[in-house]
């Protein structure tokens, strides 16, 4: 986890903004996972909130638990905690204890139900993503449903390695289905290099998919041989296998709705920047960051864009009820 600076999470009783010529008043504070989530909340509820990023869901879970049991005073102050749904609905985690107490999973329309795993899936699969695709990156309207169609089906066969995975390990605590990705891949940054579950970054590194006419062509059986010659344990590999090859039964004749619950939201835009490198070499220098940055601001003059997905996003708890 994350280090935090103990003075700045306890900050928040401190934290103070101007609302008039010579008054101070404190703010009711909203602490998400991510400072990118921050901003974009920022622009979708408004100001009337103080909200500050912690590098990561434990971190928010961590911080929360201690404005619970008080270990942090708040003068009066109301704090509110976000995280990403991720997998856990999936597979039935356990709800994170007195959820009900000023936690949300943030793209949600109730509880953990319904709505997307993260930010980044809900802006793939609203308005927000054709807008980008078309007046950021001058994408063809023609191209942008076949452009979000492979990656929705690339991410989702992904993420059904990366839930078999996460079955593993609630089963014997240690996750199987690892990999490194390559220094010299210039779509993710360098904070991003080390072990971790399998990726789409692994499978382009090893040639196991390519773009081929504007559409992924993927070896899943030769990549389910490389994790194989990968896994020390040939129990533990075929049990990941035949969980994904399970979920990969249902998923072939899902629909769109069912498809993204599987997807990872920083695959999807990986899958984004590859697709649009292809695409024209004007974005040969396109990382994820840049098509994340490029959807999180989208511009709120865009108002046919906007007021479809605001009126979208107001029935997802959090915002629903942040914004009364």
């Amino acid at each position: 986890m994350a280090e935090l600076d103990a003075k700045y999470v306890a900050g928040y009783y401190n934290n103070q903004a101007k609302i008039g010529v010579g008054h101070m008043t404190y703010m009711d504070t909203v602490f998400v996972e991510g400072s990118s989530d921050a901003d974009f909340f920022k622009k979708v509820i408004g100001s009337r909130y103080s909200w500050s990023g912690l590098n990561g869901k434990e971190n928010v879970i961590e911080v929360r638990n201690d404005y619970i049991n008080n270990r942090f005073p708040t003068n009066g102050i109301n704090c509110y905690f976000c995280i990403d749904r991720d997998y856990d609905e999936i597979l039935g985690a356990t709800l994170q204890q007195d959820a009900e107490k000023a936690l949300y999973y943030q793209m949600c329309l109730q509880g953990r139900t319904g709505g997307y795993n993260d930010l980044e899936c809900f802006l793939f699969m609203s308005p927000i993503f054709d807008y980008t695709l078309k007046s950021k990156y001058g994408v063809k309207s023609e191209d942008v449903a076949t452009i979000r169609e492979e990656i929705l089906t690339f991410a989702a066969w992904m993420g059904s390695y990366r839930v078999a995975n996460r079955i593993w390990q609630a089963k014997c605590g240690k996750s199987e289905f690892c990999c490194n990705l390559d220094p010299n891949d210039t779509i993710v940054d360098e904070k991003e290099y080390g072990r971790h579950e399998v990726n789409p970054a692994f499978l382009f590194q090893e040639n196991l998919a390519k773009i081929k006419k504007g559409r992924f062509v993927v070896d899943w059986s030769k990549f389910e041989r490389k994790m194989e010659s990968l896994i020390k344990s040939n129990y533990s590999y075929e049990f990941v296998v035949d969980e994904a090859h399970k979920i990969q039964d249902t998923l072939k004749s899902a629909d769109k709705e069912t498809l993204i619950n599987y997807c990872r939201g920083h695959d999807i835009t990986y899958l984004t920047c590859a697709m649009l490198r292809n695409y024209s070499s004007n974005f040969r220098n396109l990382n994820r960051h840049d098509v994340e940055d490029a959807m999180e601001n989208w511009p709120l003059s865009s108002e046919g864009v906007t007021a479809r997905s605001k009126e979208y996003m107001e029935q997802f708890q959090m915002i629903k009820e942040l914004m009364v």
